[in-house]
């Protein structure tokens, strides 16, 4: 097992698209994770998950998928408010349209 640290605005959802690729990887970390009561836990800013060594396979392309995020320095964050990125999409009330990723 390794450690992931919480980003602001992150829920549960956020993290196991960000670290498994799908969101199944909700149940992974609720199974990893005893403190965490249930898919609606809130989460805070700096708070520390277990998660896995290896990435399971969740779906078809979840690897792929969580490869490339680590790979490009994207974090999953559909809570906070952030600057679009170029090609992006655009920001529109609190939330960037067609993507909720935010760069590292």
């Amino acid at each position: 097992m390794k450690a992931y640290k919480v980003r602001y605005g992150q829920n549960l959802m956020d993290v196991a698209l960000h670290v498994y690729g799908d969101y199944t990887g909700v149940f992974l970390l609720l199974e990893d994770n005893p403190a965490l009561e249930a898919i609606e836990t809130s989460l805070t800013a700096g708070q520390t998950l277990v998660i896995r060594e290896e990435i399971p396979v969740l779906s078809d392309r979840n690897i792929d998928y969580a490869t490339f995020y680590t790979r490009n320095g994207i974090v999953v964050n559909s809570g906070r408010k952030v600057a679009p990125v170029a090609g992006s999409g655009y920001y529109e009330d609190g939330y960037i349209e067609e993507g909720y990723f935010e760069r590292t």
